[in-house]
């Protein structure tokens, strides 16, 4: 991105045109040329010539003051434009580092601060004599001389500052693809409001990975049925919002390039102009394609893009990764529990398409949970609606919306009138809004699920029918018959204790009666909790339920330490004999 004071647009009829330079063919891999022995003196000509002036001019301006590179560069503004100039300037410049020039006499902050408080001291270096004088005095006292310390004392400014390493573009043609990206991006930042369609799956998720990863306020539609690979995106402009104008433009205009990067695009919007020596604002249209622009900027948009697609184990952002791996960390390794995936397929409803960031399923139900970066309350109250519409709601809310609270685009804040207008809404609409600083948290999401989990019980016990063990059946594993039912291990808890009514739930088994009197007879005298724990192996009782059914049976552990081997049973009062 530029500055917006260099962007060079045509404005006529209602529309508005970036003033776009040719960089002739689309090759990007081409090695930089060699530097010349000096910098070129102003050529007039074509804007690829002056693309290549400047180029060289960097090419060879290791070791060399910005300010003296600048000054060289500004004589070709009698040729060009200005602020095509300035703009290619700028590229350039981003491609180079530049310190303060090795062997300076002193450090130029440390300089300044001996000088002014010397100064101070005498009342000010009100002559050039006294100045001089204090210049000595200070020199003296660092143990420099004093031109050493006159260089040193502003070598730190951006104009002095020399440079130490440059990284060329591949030729002069990228370089200028690289400026159309560039104005096309600035431009965005006097948007109202962008629309843009990609062809193809694969690059509809790419691109949309970018728009949410940047937080960008978004409407994804369907065109012509809503097919994945037929979908516009509508994206909130910086100039639509009241707040974090300038921080939202720079994540909007981060998406050009990703979009510019597709086999097939079409960016379109509006923008705002003042015109008139009374600065009225007006509205312009502006359109972006592959067909007509993707030559002027797509190869500097491939060349910058990141790789298709997420790749295993990376995440949009770290507040998703934080989230997904305290999620995971909750569920233990447990079977039954809920499974987190990434970046579902599109839910289309009514032509629109929803991408929401996580699925959260088990046992067939589906919730969806979508985080909310940039938001206004109008924002949050349509996507509410359209989340709903798109999961198609069953009973209880299957979305959950995180809203970052600090992410305020409007006047609205998280609380007050405006958490409880959104409430409505997203009750109306049949989800749920929370808010959140920072990191999303999991408490929430717990909650809503709990909820359903319950749900689901209810639903698996009505559908379901466990029929009851017969006689000498032995243990019954609540485990092994949910996994065999396909259902809950609560719902098989709940069957099997009604059809099973006379066992002992034990360490997740029911025990027969039968089998918990022979474990009660060959107990006996035993004194030992590891002779107690072998005894029960050999009347069948697993493992998991020796200490559950030596508590049912009327036994207590001791502990003297932390060897189960000197562990000792302990009858309790009215236990066995």
């Amino acid at each position: 991105m530029l500055p917006l004071d260099l962007l060079r647009a045509a404005a006529r009829g209602g529309r508005i045109v970036p003033a776009f330079c040719d960089p002739g063919p689309d090759r990007l891999e081409e090695a930089p040329a060699a530097a010349p022995a000096a910098a070129p003196a102003a050529a007039p000509g074509s804007d690829l010539a002056l693309a290549g002036s400047l180029a060289s001019l960097f090419a060879g301006g290791k070791g060399r003051k910005r300010g003296d590179l600048l000054s060289e560069a500004s004589r070709l503004e009698g040729s060009h434009d200005h602020r095509l100039v300035r703009g290619l300037f700028a590229l350039l410049d981003r491609r180079s580092e530049f310190a303060v020039a090795p062997g300076a006499a002193a450090d130029p902050a440390a300089a300044r601060r001996e000088l002014f408080r010397e100064s101070a001291r005498q009342g000010g270096a009100l002559t050039a004599e006294r100045r001089a004088a204090i210049m000595r005095l200070v020199a003296g006292r660092m143990g420099v001389e004093p031109a050493g310390l006159e260089a040193a004392m502003w070598a730190d400014s951006d104009e002095n500052l020399v440079m130490i390493r440059h990284d060329p573009p591949s030729r002069p043609g990228a370089l200028l693809a690289s400026y159309n990206l560039s104005l096309a991006q600035t431009m965005l930042f006097r948007c109202t409001g962008m629309e843009f369609s990609v062809a193809g799956g694969a690059d509809w998720k790419r691109v949309l990975r970018e728009v949410k990863r940047n937080g960008l306020m978004y409407w994804l539609e369907g065109e012509g049925g809503g097919a994945a690979g037929s979908l516009r995106c509508r994206i909130e402009g910086p100039l639509s919002l009241f707040r974090m104008t300038d921080r939202y433009g720079t994540s909007m205009a981060r998406l050009l390039p990703h979009v510019a990067a597709s086999r097939d695009w079409r960016v379109s919007g509006t923008v705002v102009r003042e015109v008139g020596g009374d600065a009225q604002r007006r509205e312009y249209r502006f359109e972006l394609s592959a067909g007509s622009d993707g030559r002027l900027l797509g190869g500097a948009a491939r060349a910058g893009r990141a790789p298709p697609g997420p790749g295993p184990g990376t995440y949009d952002s770290s507040v998703e990764e934080r989230f997904e791996r305290e999620f995971r960390r909750r569920a233990g390794g447990d079977p039954d529990a809920w499974s987190i995936s990434r970046e579902p397929d599109p839910l289309v409803a009514g032509g629109r398409a929803l991408i929401p960031d996580f699925l959260l399923e088990r046992f067939g139900r589906k919730v969806y949970l979508e985080i909310v970066g940039f938001w206004t309350r109008e924002y949050l109250e349509r996507k509410a609606a359209k989340l709903a519409a798109a999961a198609g709601g069953k009973g209880r809310p299957d979305v959950l919306v995180a809203v970052d609270s600090a992410l305020s685009c409007s006047q609205a804040a998280a609380g007050g009138a405006a958490a409880a207008a959104l409430a409505s809404a997203a009750s109306a609409a049949g989800c749920s809004v929370f808010w959140f600083r920072k990191d999303v948290p999991v408490g929430p999401v717990l909650e809503h699920l709990r909820g359903i989990d319950e749900e689901i019980v209810r639903e698996k016990v009505a559908a379901t029918s466990i029929e009851p063990a017969a006689a000498g059946a032995g243990v019954i594993s609540v485990a092994g018959e949910a996994a065999r039912h396909g259902v809950p291990r609560a719902a098989a808890l709940e069957l099997l204790r009604a059809g099973n009514p006379e066992h002992l739930e034990c360490g997740g088994h029911l025990v027969p009666p039968e089998a918990a009197a022979a474990a009660a007879a060959a107990l006996g005298g035993a004194e030992g909790f590891a002779e107690a724990c072998r005894l029960l192996d050999g009347c069948g009782i697993p493992g998991e339920c020796h200490a559950d059914l030596l508590e049912r049976l009327g036994y207590g552990v001791a502990w003297p330490d932390l060897d189960p081997a000197n562990a000792r049973l302990v009858r309790r009062p009215g236990g066995p004999a």
